[in-house]
């Protein structure tokens, strides 16, 4: 008699495991979402400042037809759409804002992914990025803290962030080569398309922002110099059309201009960062002794090596192998394991991670063997076709350490005048990452590790309460007394009775910086054209006889008043304006 026995279905493909499943967010996809909104809504109840006058006259001139052709792509690609559909440069930077956040958050992810598998990396990056720099506010764009972003979210420095984790996860990923490509060259290697494509995007974010492009080729070479391991010709063409694509796009467009900054902007970098610093260098300091241990190298088919990141807990093993390219993925963490799929019918063998446990990976036709870090110590040994042993690595062949030492490199040589202090966020990165990478590891965690965590979570309280927290606290609710986002007068008071393009004579301090946004050109008391008939005084002025009073401001007691007579300005003696 035959009875019928439970089968289990074939699954076709590897995609058929998959049929009527929802695909979950991950954490970060959460939590960057949830910042996304809190910062959108902190950013638009912030009132314009700073540098918010020059971008939005910047679109005010190209709106109406009278601005500078030498500008960015950015703001050329605002001014379009500000004259499709009628829009100011004011409204226009609050909705850039959302999308150049938009822009950061999705790069910042990409770059962390590249760094680590585990997915509670970019959410801590995310967080340490935000609010541990110091006890002291950080000023200017280029960065992720969120007192600043507040101000900054809607300028090109802040789409030209984005833009750079972009590219710097896209050069990682092609100097570490894990991934498999669908279509390859016959020696295995990417098509160069993909490297003159990154070749424009590095020549796109110099031309948003020249010294974020500066920092941004800085960052290349790190990731490039830390990860790459096989510099055969091929390789070398490859990465030098990148730099040849990126030149000739700089070359070729213009970009935006790099304006003398104050010193008193860059005034305090320690207490701006020394949180950042005095918790992430040690990070960063493991992570350069774990690659200086013992780096295995394997010669595999087509002469390759392979690359292989630290160990640690859930660190990688990969190996790059051309001639029927596979992906070989070492343990992650306690109890994790090492798996390969490869071509040509060669089937994968892994072991178990676990702690001091080894991934193992065997080639056949003679082609050597690689095994894989393990959990705990991180350790991985190569054997190749005739002979053995191991080498050991540089320490500084981490692409975080390199980044680090090339961002600060970078911003003592440009100097505080060029506005080369914007860097700061671009060199607090790689600790902040490596500090989020090191407190994602598989537990059990040592003692050492279990004081960092604590020491960090009372910095990143310390940092948040100090000089953070203000910029999503509003002034109304707040109970401390947090460090608020400057809140500078609004000029649609005067806007109103100026027309574009005429000039204004004033010394004060707010309007000489926003009444630029609104097409008004702010000018001093010695310019005697005969058009000039406008005039914004402070509460300390004198209002002239052939003046009449058209508006005031009740918060800052300013007058504008009108001249009766325009073949002169009369200047009256003023005392200088402050703020």
């Amino acid at each position: 008699m035959r009875t019928g026995a439970l089968v289990r279905r074939a699954a076709h493909g590897c995609t058929a495991l998959r049929r009527g499943r929802v695909r979950r967010l991950t954490p970060y996809q959460v939590f960057g979402l949830l910042f996304w909104l809190l910062m959108t809504l902190a950013s638009w109840r912030v009132p314009p400042c700073c540098e918010a006058g020059q971008h939005a006259a910047a679109v005010e001139g190209l709106r109406s037809g009278l601005g500078d052709a030498a500008v960015s792509p950015y703001v050329l690609a605002q001014g379009a759409v500000a004259r499709l559909t009628g829009l100011t440069g004011w409204q226009l930077l609050r909705l850039c804002g959302p999308l150049n956040l938009l822009v950061l958050l999705s790069g910042l992810g990409r770059l962390v992914r590249v760094l680590t598998p585990r997915p509670f990396a970019p959410v801590l990056t995310l967080a340490f990025t935000a609010v541990l720099w110091g006890t002291e506010p950080a000023r200017g764009g280029g960065t992720l803290a969120l007192l600043p972003l507040t101000g900054s979210l809607g300028y090109p420095s802040a789409f030209a962030l984005g833009l750079t984790f972009w590219a710097w996860a896209l050069t990682g990923g092609r100097a570490r080569d894990l991934r498999r490509v669908r279509y390859v060259g016959p020696d295995g290697l990417r098509s160069p398309t993909g490297y003159a494509a990154l070749g424009v995007l590095y020549g796109a974010v110099t031309l948003v922002d020249p010294v974020l492009g500066v920092g941004a080729a800085a960052g290349a070479a790190a990731f490039a110099a830390g990860w790459q391991r096989d510099w055969r010709g091929p390789v070398r063409v490859r990465w030098g059309l990148l730099c040849a694509v990126a030149a000739a796009v700089v070359a070729s467009g213009t970009h935006a201009r790099v304006l003398p900054q104050p010193y008193e902007r860059y005034d305090g970098l320690t207490a701006q960062c020394w949180l950042a610093l005095l918790l992430g260098v040690p990070a960063l300091w493991l992570r350069a002794r774990r690659a200086g241990r013992v780096g295995g190298r394997s010669r595999c088919g087509a002469g390759r090596w392979p690359t292989g990141g630290p160990g640690g807990d859930g660190g990688l093993g990969q190996e790059v192998r051309g001639a029927g390219r596979g992906q070989a993925v070492g343990p992650g963490g306690d109890g994790g394991l090492g798996q390969v799929r490869c071509r040509a019918g060669r089937g994968p063998t892994g072991g178990p991670g676990g702690d001091g446990g080894l991934g193992q990976e065997v080639r056949g036709a003679g082609r050597g063997q690689a095994v894989g870090p393990g959990g705990g110590e991180g350790r991985e040994a190569a054997w190749w076709r005739g002979g053995g042993g191991s080498t050991r690595e540089a320490a500084w062949r981490d692409p975080l350490v390199l980044l680090f030492a090339a961002e600060c490199l970078v911003m003592a040589g440009g100097g505080r005048r060029h506005g080369f202090g914007e860097l700061l966020g671009l060199a607090l990165l790689a600790p902040q990452c490596a500090l989020a990478v090191e407190l994602t590891a598989a537990r059990p965690w040592p003692g050492w590790r279990r004081a960092l965590g604590w020491a960090t979570a009372g910095g990143a309280c310390l940092g948040l309460l100090a000089a953070q927290a203000g910029a999503v606290v509003p002034r109304s609710v707040d109970p401390v007394g947090f460090v608020q986002p400057p809140r500078w007068p609004s000029y649609d008071w005067a806007a109103r009775h100026i027309a574009r393009g005429e000039p204004v004579v004033t010394d004060a301090y707010y309007a000489v910086r926003l009444l630029p946004g609104y097409g008004i050109e702010p000018t001093d008391g010695h310019d005697h054209r005969p058009r000039v008939r406008w005039l914004l005084l402070t509460r300390r002025e004198r209002l002239p006889e052939e003046a009449v009073v058209v508006d005031w401001n009740r918060r800052t007691g300013e007058v504008l008043a009108r001249l009766t007579r325009t073949r002169g300005v009369p200047v009256a003696a003023r005392p200088t304006t402050r703020r």
